[in-house]
């Protein structure tokens, strides 16, 4: 009832007072508030707050670390009851009671470009095994 005889009592008030220039008093302020760019132009204000979070952003070096011959490698079996093994990938012969797995291995190809973190399947006979790999160096 209160907002019924609000619109009422201002009917005959001209349309230049009022909401519309409070509102855009408010506007000016926080137009004038703002210290970056042109007081109309919204991307500019986008732009500027772009520029400041890069700035303060983290600047952190990703190293992508894949496995290659001569990775040292720590895997966990997913296969065989979390069983971890630790070997040398080798381009060469495939010795695993010396600790060497060759790249032309079924492990030691499904391996090759992998990266901490990531489960690798390889077929032994008719068996799927699955490894995650959990340190490379």
């Amino acid at each position: 009832m209160e907002m019924i005889d609000d619109i009422v009592r201002n009917v005959d008030r001209p349309m230049s007072e009022g909401p519309v220039e409070e509102k855009a008093h408010t506007r000016r302020m926080v137009q004038e508030a703002l210290p970056i760019g042109d007081s109309d132009d919204l991307f500019s204000h986008r732009v500027a707050a772009e520029k400041a979070a890069e700035t303060f952003a983290p600047q952190v070096k990703t190293e992508r670390i894949a496995i290659g011959p001569g990775s040292k490698v720590k895997v966990e079996s997913l296969s065989d009851g979390g069983k971890k093994l630790s070997f040398k990938l080798v381009d060469g012969k495939n010795d695993p009671d010396q600790g060497l797995v060759g790249i032309h291995s079924p492990l030691g190809a499904a391996l090759l470009d992998a990266e901490v973190g990531e489960s690798v399947e390889y077929q032994v006979g008719a068996y799927v095994r699955e490894v995650k790999v959990l340190e490379i160096s």
